[in-house]
């Protein structure tokens, strides 16, 4: 049955050396995470033409659509009110994506995988069949003894500490830091449920703390 699939490949052995160790991390760390939060990985092949040696790394093909990228996760803050008024279905779309990005990234780290690059969000896709979130790319990842992070960056003594002292894993931190719900439109009602104080933005469009 046909079906669609990504390709990847990279000539000179450095370069498929990285796409070897992706491969491995399908195959062992990530393998109960294949078709959920990873794509489906469908083989690793070497070839040589013209003297030249490729690399290729087959995957579940992921053309969902696309994630809100950064730019416009900040702009759901900044323009909270304007945005309920007028844009509900674009804010609760960006939401459903950042709750999924951070879900996806805690299951990985679960799995004792650091991806390393999930500052980009390009590494950052969307299923095909569901819309789902997948990561992709672990050429620049490693085993990780994650010891967690916090579930919100709530800060509740009003302090200013920065997000990679609120939680003990620097990736999950910077990714909640960007897409946490504590960042978003309904951080008050999170923050107001733990009885904290809301964190309005000032003027220049950040958060007082």
């Amino acid at each position: 049955m046909p079906m669609d699939v990504a390709l990847r490949w990279a000539t000179g052995m450095q370069c498929i050396d990285r796409l070897l160790k992706e491969a491995h991390f399908y195959e062992n760390q990530l393998k109960g995470l294949q078709g959920s939060a990873v794509p489906k990985f469908y083989g690793f092949y070497v070839g040589r033409t013209d003297d030249i040696d490729i690399g290729c790394l087959l995957v579940e093909w992921c053309g969902g659509e696309p994630h809100p990228d950064l730019w416009e996760r900040k702009y759901v803050t900044r323009c909270r009110r304007r945005l309920q008024q007028y844009h509900d279905c674009v804010a609760e779309s960006v939401l459903s994506f950042s709750r999924q990005m951070l879900l996806v990234a805690a299951r990985i780290h679960a799995m004792r995988v650091c991806h390393g690059r999930l500052s980009d969000g390009r590494h950052f896709v969307a299923s095909s069949k569901d819309n789902t979130m997948r990561i992709v790319n672990f050429s620049h990842a490693s085993v990780h003894s994650c010891p967690g992070g916090t579930p919100l960056l709530l800060n509740p003594d009003g302090s200013e500490d920065a997000p990679e002292r609120c939680s003990r894993c620097p990736e999950l931190a910077l990714l909640e830091e960007t897409y946490g719900p504590d960042t978003g439109m309904d951080a008050y009602r999170l923050r107001q449920a733990n009885g904290l104080e809301y964190r309005w933005p000032n003027a220049s469009g950040e958060l007082d703390l």
